[in-house]
């Protein structure tokens, strides 16, 4: 079976219940099946739960400040605004810190960047490349070089792009 969840605080275990139990059945949810997707290297977590159907959606936990949970929100309309891929926000409660949202899957794209043969790291990288680009067009937050290489998928599309320039032209 499924690992419990864990809670470091008896009330937002109580909270988080409550919350749960009122949005649940609007979407089919089925609490027994809820168990930890992932955490963050804030105090985020990120909980799936299978739904009537067959479907799934995640659940984070944020006990941050409610202005993270906030920002969140409005950086993920921003994504879908630009025509990119973000998960929806289907059910909210800022001041605690909860949000139902939309289950993007478990595969990250480092890791499947990484199990990629050549042609079809060539195919992320590019798709990648293109939504960087359709977001800085679309008058969006620019996103610096500097930030993107800060980070591992900075690393990666610095590879590529060494790779790809070291490639004779097709």
């Amino acid at each position: 079976g499924l690992a419990p969840i864990a809670w470091a605080d008896a009330s937002r275990e109580h909270a988080f219940g409550r919350w749960f139990d009122e949005l649940a059945p609007r979407h089919g949810l089925e609490r027994a099946s809820l168990h930890l997707a992932s955490a963050d290297a804030s105090s985020r977590r990120y909980f799936r739960v299978r739904a009537a159907g067959g479907h799934s959606f995640i659940v984070m936990d944020s006990p941050a400040a409610e202005d993270s949970v906030a920002a969140f929100v409005h950086i993920g309309e921003l994504v879908r605004g630009a025509g990119l891929n973000s998960p929806r926000v289907l059910e909210q409660d800022i001041h605690q810190g909860f949000l139902l949202l939309d289950d993007l899957g478990d595969t990250q794209y480092l890791g499947a960047l990484r199990q990629a043969d050549f042609a079809g790291a060539d195919a992320l990288m590019r798709d990648a490349i293109a939504a960087l680009i359709q977001w800085q067009l679309g008058g969006y937050p620019r996103l610096e070089w500097r930030d993107l290489l800060s980070n591992e998928a900075g690393l990666a599309l610095a590879w590529w792009w060494s790779a790809a320039r070291a490639s004779p032209s097709h």
